[in-house]
């Protein structure tokens, strides 16, 4: 007597190719994001002053980075007179809740990784914005 296996229905390869491209797109940038986060820490150094305000070699323009403990980073290059305006304005994206927008926008490109507005919404968001992530 000879079995015949079920046939895979296309639905089922298609959930499994969805899982495994979210699963792996969420490693690459959950990896990503780890060692930027450790290059930063490293390099940081608390600018006098300010509390939570840090300049890095690895920034190269001002960005405001953390969820629950958002801190701004500067380059070390940044212009004493100018760092009152860059904080004020670095502030105004940590209220606005842009750094937790942020997330969503990378979680929904991991999730909806094949509809292409989803990775459109988030260019469009992030220039000159962004962590390099």
């Amino acid at each position: 007597v000879t079995e015949t296996a079920a046939p895979v229905s296309l639905h089922a390869v298609l959930a499994f190719v969805w899982a495994a491209v979210t699963a792996g797109l969420a490693l690459v940038y959950a990896v990503r994001w780890l060692m930027f986060v450790i290059r930063l820490y490293r390099t940081r150094s608390p600018m006098p002053g300010y509390a939570k305000v840090y300049t890095s070699p690895k920034a190269d323009v001002p960005f405001a980075f953390g969820l629950l403990h958002p801190a701004i980073y500067l380059p070390e290059t940044a212009e004493p007179d100018d760092v009152p305006y860059i904080l004020e304005h670095e502030m105004s994206h940590i209220r606005a809740g842009d750094l937790w927008l942020q997330a969503v926008l990378l979680a929904a490109q991991c999730v909806q990784w094949f509809h292409p507005p989803v990775h459109i919404m988030a260019r469009m968001r992030a220039p000159g914005h962004g962590t390099g992530l």
